[in-house]
């Protein structure tokens, strides 16, 4: 792998960040920097677990949304039943 470093405003960072997200987690793999405190974002096995919400999202594995906390925690006793 290459490693490329690029100083951005945050604007143009946001930018890069999404287009980063939609390669293949094996080909990108964001190093750490002092500056960049959510650098775990970009790590393996985040993206191979933000990848997993994403199938399970499309494939309507949802609950919720909840008005409040009580009927969320209902759903989630059921859930476990």
């Amino acid at each position: 792998m290459e490693t490329l470093t690029l100083k951005l405003s945050d604007s143009a960072s946001e930018a890069v960040r999404r287009f980063l997200k939609t390669l293949p987690a094996e080909e990108v793999e964001l190093v750490s920097s002092d500056s960049d405190d959510q650098s775990y974002l970009w790590t393996k096995e985040w993206q191979e677990g933000e990848a997993l919400v994403d199938r399970e999202i499309a494939e309507g594995n949802l609950i919720g949304p909840f008005d409040n906390v009580d009927e969320m925690m209902k759903s989630f006793k059921k859930l476990r039943k």
